[in-house]
């Protein structure tokens, strides 16, 4: 199962390479959505559900930015608060910079 998530790791890599060079925004977000969608099953595959919620995540912006009317501000901040509480949430206590 490792060596699967792996290869799908590497194909959502070379997906969202090649969606840094679009030049219009639909492609490249339609690109990083798919690239985002590897991405989350690369890190469930390999046993990580905060990695896999955190593109699903950007999965879900993707599609709110393809849409015109979207404000990019209020918009800005709901993502960024959505990322913090899905990663409280979900990471693993066991680590701490302080120690």
């Amino acid at each position: 199962m490792e060596l699967i998530g792996q290869i799908v790791g590497i194909i959502a890599m070379i997906l969202n390479i090649v969606a840094a060079q679009f030049k219009k925004p639909r492609q490249l977000f339609i690109c990083r959505m798919v690239g985002c969608c590897l991405w989350a099953l690369n890190f469930l595959l390999l046993g990580s559900p905060t990695g896999a919620i955190m593109n699903m995540i950007d999965v879900v912006r993707s599609v709110f930015l393809l849409r015109k009317q979207t404000s990019t501000k209020p918009f800005l901040w709901i993502t960024l608060a959505t990322f913090t509480v899905a990663g409280l949430l979900t990471m693993d206590y066991s680590f701490s910079l302080l120690m």
